[in-house]
Order: structure tokens, then sequence, then C-alpha cells
């Protein structure tokens, strides 16, 4: 079905565009921005006897005018704000919404490993994976096309083990964890070229694995004294304190992962049954949560006194236009480290200190109180128990009752 925005006049773009971004709360001051970009822009098209608009000559525009690169992350404020006035009228003329950011990461593969790469994604990757994982192939494979093609290597038929080990040298220095997770990649990646018959042996094979012991670490938790510092810092007078409130009080009440705080629905509430339910995102289990009542009016809180009028079904959404849900990305770092802050946390580059850390805590306190591993692994929704037992290292308590004698060796 034919896109009718595509037939707008820059003139008519502009205009709609504008009176869009008005139904979704802009401030004047941004429009006023803006509308001095789109003003540059329309002299640039009448010079060039062009009354149309199309994202090549968006960049075009960008590129002469300002010198602006579209997906330059180093840029200040005004030049954000040019190139901003440019995505913007590309979201309307293309979707007729406006997305909450331009992308400023752009993942490219030279002509020789497009096909293949993307043949990958869409097969493998998207079909197994989540969405934020499946970037993380992607940004992967784009720095081995990369350096396949530093090292003039133009077709997957010609990569051979001694290249594979050159890519794998670049990493000289990285933790094993991150190795590893590199490493899988490449064999997942090696494995589906081969399948393809792409490739004349199965390069997946030259590719080592090493031995990682992910239970090997003790995870961060926070103090039962310091949550409540962290929650007490919250200044719920206002609308974006009670949506923050609600967030973590989810976090450390029932040890929600971001992604399903940020994803959590309108239709996942249910004030009547006093039940939370919805699907994580990590294992598709379906949790269902007794909503405690404290959690219970810090969200109704929210909807009735904080939450900005949107046409969003998420529970939470940003505070600044367009508002809209939380990005796939956004991992609410901003948030827990502004009351960190203020409620004076040690919040130091070797502590872990995240949304994740809230979750490591609420076990933490589940096994103190003697609550059993298989409660434990229920209420935080693993698929299987081994997944728990890492929490058992942070319970010092269970930890001291069943000391190992140091054996005595005689001289």
């Amino acid at each position: 079905m034919e896109n009718p925005n595509q037939k707008l006049s820059l003139s008519e773009l502009i205009n709609q565009t504008r009176d869009h971004l008005i139904s979704l709360n802009y401030t004047k001051e941004t429009l006023r921005h803006y509308e001095n970009a789109w003003r540059t822009l329309k002299n640039y098209a009448e010079e060039r006897n062009t009354t149309n608009f199309s994202m090549d000559f968006g960049v075009e525009f960008l590129k002469t005018k300002y010198n602006i690169d579209l997906y330059d992350r180093s840029l200040k404020s005004h030049p954000r704000t040019v190139r901003r006035a440019v995505t913007v009228l590309n979201d309307y003329q293309q979707h007729g919404v406006i997305f909450k950011r331009q992308a400023t990461r752009l993942h490219r593969w030279s002509e020789e490993y497009e096909e293949i790469c993307k043949t990958f994604l869409d097969s493998y990757a998207n079909n197994r994976l989540s969405s934020r994982t499946a970037r993380i192939f992607k940004a992967q494979l784009e720095k081995l096309t990369l350096y396949l093609v530093q090292n003039k290597v133009k077709s997957i038929a010609n990569v051979s083990p001694s290249i594979i080990d050159g890519y794998i040298s670049t990493y000289s220095g990285y933790s094993k964890r991150t190795l590893d997770h590199v490493l899988y990649i490449l064999r997942s990646f090696f494995k589906f070229v081969f399948n393809q018959g792409l490739t004349v042996t199965d390069l997946s094979t030259c590719i080592p694995r090493i031995k990682i012991n992910t239970k090997s670490t003790v995870p961060s938790t926070f103090s039962i004294d310091e949550i409540e510092r962290l929650l007490s810092s919250i200044d719920r007078g206002n609308p974006t304190g009670k949506r923050d409130f609600a967030i973590l009080l989810l976090a450390v009440r029932y040890g929600m992962r971001v992604s399903e705080i940020t994803s959590l629905q309108l239709s996942n509430l249910n004030f009547e049954t006093k039940e939370i339910q919805y699907i994580q995102n990590k294992t598709n289990n379906l949790m269902k949560l007794n909503l405690i009542e404290s959690v219970g009016w810090a969200i109704i809180d929210y909807l009735r006194n904080g939450r900005p009028q949107t046409s969003s079904n998420h529970v939470f959404v940003r505070h600044v236009a367009p508002f809209d849900a939380f990005g796939e990305n956004n991992n609410l770092s901003n948030i827990i480290n502004k009351y960190l802050t203020l409620a004076n946390i040690d919040i130091s580059t070797d502590r872990k200190h995240g949304i994740h850390t809230l979750r490591h805590s609420l076990a933490s306190r589940l096994l103190e109180q003697g609550t059993p591993l298989h409660v434990v692994s229920e209420a935080l929704g693993h698929l299987e128990l081994n997944s728990t037992t890492i929490y058992t290292k942070i319970n010092m308590h269970q930890l001291s009752l069943c000391p190992l004698e140091v054996p005595y060796e005689a001289k």
C-alpha cells in the first residue's frame, strides 16, 4: 500500500510534521530550533529547484550546508538539533510517526559480505536470540567483515584458519568472558556458512574454546540499608519521581529485569485480582506475581498523577516528547545512578550497581531469610535451578554454618 506522505511537497511535509510534533507535546523551544533548520532546508531546496524531500536530499543538505555526518556521535548540541530536524521529517514521511531518536550507529558490511551476513541474521540469530543479543551478533559480524576486507579477503570462500586466528588475536587483553562470547558468535557464523555450502571446510572446528566458569564470580548486592536510602532519596512529589519510584520498587520487590520493566504493558496489570502477569523476555516464562500493596499503590500513583498523556500501552514511558516507551537499548542506568548519587551510595567502577544488582540483592535477602533455593529460583523466573546457585555465594551466614576444617599437614 502506497504511503500518502511520500507524495507531500517539502512545505506540506514540514507543516504536517510540525503539527504531529505539537500533538506529541514537543516544547516551543525545540520547535523553534526545528523551524530554523527547516527554513534553511527550504531555501536550500529552492536553490536546487527541488520541491520534494527525500532522506538522500536531507543527507546532502546536512553535509553541504553544515558539514554534518548523519551518524557522527560526537556532534555538539546545535548540529545534533539540525540533524534531528531532518530525521524527523524522514520519520514522518516514511512511517507517519516520530521515532525517539535517530540511529547513531549504522552497521555496514562490504558488498562481498552483505548478503551472507543478512541471511545469517535472518535465518539464525533473529530466530534464536533476543533482539538485544541479535544486535550484539550484528556488531560482531561488522567487525569481522571489516577485518576480512582490510586483509584483502573479499570472499567467504577464501577465509582460512590463519585469518581467523589473526582476527581472534585482535581481542588480546579482553576478559575471558568477552572472548568466550566472541568465539561463540564466530563458531555459529562459520558453522552456518559451511552448512550453506559457501566454504569447503567447516571453519567452526578451527575456532578454539576456552574454559570459563560462569559461576565463578560473586554477584554485587546492595545492603538493606542502602536500598532503603535509595528509595528514600526519590522525590515522589513530581511525575518523574513517581515513575522512578515505581520502577525501582519493581526491581527491589520482585527482582524484575530491566527489559521486563520497560516492556511492561498496561494489560499486564490486574488490580482486581491484584496480580502482575507477563512473559519474561529472556526465558519466555509466564510470570504471575501477587501485587504487593506498596508496589500497587506506587504504580497507581504514577498512572493517575505522574504518567503523561500518551497513546503508548507501556506502563512506563519517557517524560520528554515524544512520550513513548523506553528504547530497547535503555538499561535505565541514568535512573538508578541518579538516586544512588543522591543517597550517597558507593558507585565506584569496581562495584556493579545497575538495576540487575537489585535483582541480586533480592536473591541474597531471600536466602538469608532461609528461603529454599527452588523457591528463590521460581521467584526469579529461572528456567533451571543451576542458574540460582550462584547466589548462594553471597549468603555468608549460611556459608558460615558449614566451614571446612583445614587439614593438618605433618612436617
